[in-house]
């Protein structure tokens, strides 16, 4: 059995939490084995340096600049699915502002991933046994940035995430005995009956015959 819900993380520097509501498994339909997550994270990471200064600014040494982000989907009894994001490091100069009420934003590195997969699974199941909308699940995306800058320079991100995320129940049916051909012992009586009650006729019938 698998439920799938979709979130977008709608703040441009990528971070947010948001509470995903799943029906629980339905016991009468066997016996609940594992619980799976399944994650499919699209995601674009920018990495920002913004100038406020009137002259171009070297960043990145000694400690290069980067952006990180990290979503996590998580449930009870410890399931959880993560992934992680992170910029390749930046060492350079960034261009001037135009004035100090003007400052200039450079985009200093990008990494995206598309239709990315990420899993985590359990079998301890107790929690996810129950009625409609009696799973929550914690979706969260959380960026930072950091790196060596001058002063009047500051680091940030953004970007867009798109998240697919599904929660799977694997469980096992009882076994039906298989049914047996052999009459019931009521059956084979009234059959018995049946067959005596015609060779009686049969026999009523030769002896009419024969007068």
């Amino acid at each position: 059995i698998t439920q799938s819900i979709n979130h977008t993380f709608a703040n441009p520097d990528l971070s947010g939490a948001t509470t995903l509501t799943f029906d629980g498994f339905n016991a009468s339909l066997g016996t609940l084995t594992n619980v799976q997550l399944v994650m499919t994270v699209t995601e674009t990471l920018n990495d920002l340096a913004i100038n406020t200064k009137t002259s171009a600014q070297s960043v990145g040494n000694p400690t290069a600049l980067t952006a990180i982000a990290v979503t996590t989907l998580t449930g009870p009894s410890g399931l959880n699915a993560t992934a992680t994001l992170v910029t390749d490091g930046y060492t350079g100069s960034i261009a001037a502002a135009a004035s100090k009420f003007s400052p200039t934003v450079t985009v200093v590195g990008t990494k995206s991933i598309t239709g990315a997969t990420f899993t985590g699974a359990t079998t301890s199941v107790a929690s996810y046994i129950g009625g409609a909308s009696s799973v929550s699940l914690t979706l969260t995306n959380d960026s930072n940035q950091g790196g060596t800058v001058n002063s009047g320079v500051f680091t940030g991100n953004s970007g867009s995430a798109y998240v697919v995320a599904e929660l799977r129940y694997t469980y096992s049916t009882p076994e039906i005995p298989p049914t047996s051909d052999v009459p019931e012992p009521a059956g084979i009586t009234l059959l018995g009956a049946a067959l005596t009650a015609l060779g009686t006729i049969r026999r009523r019938r030769s002896k009419t015959a024969a007068l």
